[in-house]
């Protein structure tokens, strides 16, 4: 239950043990609820990115929260891009790999996320191949060990650079009223 976790996860009330990576978990609990703050009303929950390693994630110090803030990041589309060049070739590369390897994934696109620094300028990302999956079937052990294969297709086309982040999700249909009949107009 997110509503309960987020609340939970507070900053004013952040516990030390909300920003220690335990077990099998790769990432703390913080940073894997407050990851994609700002992209929606809800924000998924980040369980895997393949720059974990390079890349800090800013976390709060417990009892010295007074003035922290959690990025506020922002969605941003791929066209102009490089990416867009090349995607039809690499999708079905990826579609391939997802397959052979397991990876029950819902929907994967390229997209870049920015953020604001402290003089409120807009700051770019990395592109990032942002991946879903089925709830419950893929790990974040998976996801990094499948990470790099993904990594690799995107520089064997001539993109580098570009970080791949999985969440869970599940493809919803569309529900509404059905379109209006086709009138002719003579």
């Amino acid at each position: 239950d997110t509503s309960t976790v987020s609340s939970q996860m507070s900053v004013a009330n952040l516990a030390s043990q909300a920003v220690t990576v335990v077990g099998s978990h790769l990432l703390s609990e913080f940073e894997r609820v407050h990851y994609y703050n700002g992209v929606s009303l809800e924000p998924p929950e980040l369980y895997y990115r393949s720059n974990i390693d390079t890349v800090d994630f800013k976390l709060p110090v417990p009892g010295q929260q007074n003035f922290f803030e959690i990025p506020f990041k922002t969605a941003e589309g791929v066209l102009g891009t490089p990416i867009v060049e090349v995607w039809d070739k690499v999708a079905p590369l990826i579609v391939v790999l997802f397959k052979s390897s397991g990876v029950k994934y819902s929907a994967f696109h390229p997209a870049f996320f920015s953020t604001l620094n402290d003089d409120m300028q807009k700051v770019m990302g990395p592109l990032v191949i942002w991946v879903a999956t089925h709830p419950g079937t893929t790990s974040p052990d998976k996801a990094r060990d499948v990470s790099p294969a993904v990594l690799s297709i995107l520089v064997d086309h001539g993109i580098e650079g570009a970080v791949i982040e999985w969440i869970e999700g599940s493809v919803e249909p569309m529900m509404g009223p059905p379109l209006m009949p086709t009138v002719e107009n003579t």
